[in-house]
């Protein structure tokens, strides 16, 4: 809901409101401003049932407890199941933007920056019977010596389509280390790129510093991060991803504090 305020409102409280405040025009007299307003209204609360603390003690659980269950995080604060999904579904929803965001703004790497780059395969929930869905290919990649990593889900995994997807989030002039099987297309984007045939060895044996081991392991440490989640919907798979690169970025420090920080910007009210 978008309103059209002509007048400013004050905070006043209201002891009839389950939240205990309005907002309150006090020069009202165009007709064209309410009198007074819910505090959720026109914001990410509008509509919504649940409290302010509810809502914060959710979000600390999410933020420093990532790997308590869904009913767990439910009897202790206090709501259903089906709220605590829906809202770290809206949490995993802000680490999305925070990426889109920052992924507009930058890529990784740059003038002799290492980006080590790779694929993993992951398997979404089983069927019913037991078997697995078709694994869902992950391609990514990272800055060497930072926290910054790019993934991204993919269909297709030919040289044109995955090297479109480092022309998105590699800066130029970086020095590229893939397995041996990737080959870059030409472009006119400049790369160094170097690499190692996994086939015989994990590090090349005339150069120990081109290999790929880091983003390796960072795969390694995004499967741990899942493993208690017994399976993810393939159509939440982004989120979940997103949600890991975000608190990676953060190197797991403060994230209750940047999560709410990035909620205020992306979902400012609108007056």
């Amino acid at each position: 809901m978008i309103l059209n305020l002509s007048e400013e409102m004050v905070l006043r409280k209201d002891r009839q409101k389950s939240d205990g405040y309005k907002w309150l025009c006090t020069g009202c007299r165009d007709g064209t401003t309410p009198p007074s307003l819910s505090v959720r209204a026109s914001s990410l609360f509008a509509g919504k049932h649940l409290s302010f603390l509810s809502f914060l003690l959710l979000a600390e659980r999410w933020a420093n407890h990532p790997g308590d269950s869904g009913a767990k995080v439910a009897a202790d604060v206090g709501v259903n199941q089906e709220t605590v999904v829906e809202h770290y579904e809206l949490f995993r929803d802000v680490c999305s933007l925070w990426i889109e965001h920052h992924s507009s703004v930058t890529k990784i790497g740059g003038p002799g920056e290492v980006v080590e780059i790779d694929e993993s395969h992951f398997y979404p929930r089983k069927y019913n019977r037991g078997r697995w869905h078709r694994a869902t290919w992950i391609f990514g990649g990272i800055q060497r010596g930072s926290r910054n990593v790019f993934m991204v889900p993919v269909e297709r995994r030919d040289w044109a389509t995955l090297s479109e997807i480092i022309y998105a989030n590699v800066a130029d002039d970086s020095i590229i280390m893939t397995d041996g099987y990737f080959r870059l297309n030409d472009t006119a984007q400049s790369y160094v790129h170097y690499y190692v045939n996994h086939k015989f060895n994990f590090v090349n044996p005339e150069d120990d510093t081109i290999h790929t081991q880091s983003i390796e392991a960072t795969w390694g440490s995004l499967k741990r991060s899942l493993k208690h989640l017994a399976g993810i919907r393939k159509n939440m798979f982004q989120g979940y991803l997103d949600n890991y690169v975000f608190r990676r970025a953060h190197n797991n420090q403060d994230i209750l504090q940047n999560f709410l920080f990035w909620m205020i910007i992306f979902y400012e009210p609108q007056p």
